[in-house]
């Protein structure tokens, strides 16, 4: 257009004219559009972290703390983002070097919006670990996921660290350290393609083995429409592994191109960047909200994937092989997770088969157990029962008759077993 642009290295700055139109466009738009976006997005995290604090009250401790984690490194990142918005909103120094001057907020931004990141990757690659069949390729794959997570947060916080320590600063001239522009460079470099490089692992690697276990059960199963449930379930995690990580990783991707060639002359990067706290954060709470979406839609692909029954347990007690052995034709199935829980009957019920009648629900591939499942190659015919919540076991209350204990029951079935 005829017009030459300053390069955002503030050596080339001057200190006093106001920057050209074009030159302030460059610069603060992109800043603006990815800061008003990270704050649009945190609306959106409260209200699905609200949701899922209210709803999966029964996750474990380690699950719901990287879920606060996140939470609370996005809400700080908006924070630090509208303050941003507020100080180049007051400030009247339109000048080269002030609109590209980096203050407090912009450096500790990107340090709270580390910890979202670090927090979305940590959950899905405990995800991922699981999946893998053995020690052999678990090992390799947690030191390359733990190694990837470290360097794109040490980029982060080697970041805040040199902005801070400068003052915002890049050029000597105005008090920064010898080749600290450089620096900061190659930091973002590695902020920016250590994220891409955990979120394209973590994805693939929880697509292909979903994928394996799929086809595993679909050529074990002797049972079309068992295999058919089971395989559409898996199909579904598949396609929530891959939106989980679809933006995030596209965002990071972008913003990294965008940072190695057009960072001397705009700051179009940080309008994908600025997002990606947000986007971390929701797909981490995209993903354990998904219990619910996906619970019903298992039960649209197979009917009998939950039974509901009016069970008096009074009348089992005494034999406890009876019990046993009807559990075990409910829940019969290869490849199938079963939950059981028991809970108040029917005022209706208890008037017509007494007090001793509970109402006894089966759930059969439910997500939890499916996820933590073991290798189908080595199935485990036992269904336990426990009171206590676990994410990854089976819940029974104290059907069993020992309160605050778990207790297990081979169940066996005709010619199948029932696995969890």
């Amino acid at each position: 257009m005829g017009v030459n642009l300053s390069t955002i290295d503030q050596a080339d700055y001057p200190q006093g004219p106001s920057a050209t139109q074009l030159n302030a466009g460059y610069t603060l738009v992109p800043l603006f559009v990815g800061w008003i976006t990270s704050i649009f997005l945190m609306g959106t995290v409260v209200s699905w972290g609200v949701t899922y604090f209210t709803r999966q009250t029964k996750d474990r401790a380690w699950v719901r703390t990287l879920v606060g984690i996140a939470i609370f490194g996005d809400i700080v990142t908006a924070l630090f983002n509208a303050a941003s918005i507020v100080r180049h909103g007051k400030n009247q120094d339109r000048s080269n070097y002030a609109i590209s001057l980096l203050e407090a907020p912009d450096a500790l931004a990107l340090l709270s919006g580390g910890l979202c990141a670090v927090a979305a990757q940590t959950f899905f690659s405990v995800r991922a670990y699981r999946l893998l069949p053995s020690r052999r390729y678990r090992y390799p794959f947690a030191f390359l996921a733990g190694g990837l997570i470290a360097v794109s947060f040490g980029g982060a916080v080697g970041i805040t660290t040199v902005e801070l320590m400068n003052h915002g600063s890049t050029d000597e001239t105005r008090g920064a350290r010898p080749g600290t522009y450089e620096l900061l460079f190659t930091l973002a470099e590695v902020w920016l393609w250590a994220s891409v490089a955990v979120d394209g692992l973590l994805s693939t690697m929880l697509i292909v083995r979903l994928a394996v276990n799929r086809k595993e059960i679909g050529q074990r199963s002797s049972k079309m429409d068992q295999a058919t449930g089971t395989s559409l379930l898996l199909l579904d995690f598949m396609r929530l592994a891959f939106e989980c990580a679809v933006l995030t990783m596209l965002f990071a991707t972008v913003g990294a191109i965008l940072f190695v060639s057009t960072t001397e002359t705009t700051n179009l990067s940080y309008a994908f960047t600025n997002a990606l706290p947000g986007l971390y954060t929701l797909s981490l709470l995209w993903a354990v909200n998904a219990t619910h979406r996906l619970r019903q839609e298992m039960q649209n692909i197979d009917p009998s994937a939950m039974v509901q029954l009016v069970w008096n347990f009074a009348e089992d007690d005494e034999n406890q092989i009876s019990r046993e052995g009807r559990l075990g034709e409910l829940a019969r199935g290869e490849g199938l997770a079963v939950s059981l829980r028991r809970s108040a009957a029917p005022r209706k019920a208890v008037k017509q088969l007494g007090h001793e009648v509970n109402l006894l629900t089966i759930n059969r591939m439910t997500i939890s157990q499916v996820s933590g499942r073991r290798s189908p190659r080595h199935p485990d015919p036992t269904l336990e029962l426990d009171d206590e919540d676990d994410e990854h076991r089976n819940h029974f209350d104290d059907v069993t008759g020992y309160t605050g204990r778990s207790s297990e029951m081979k169940l066996r079935a005709s010619d199948e077993e029932a696995r969890v």
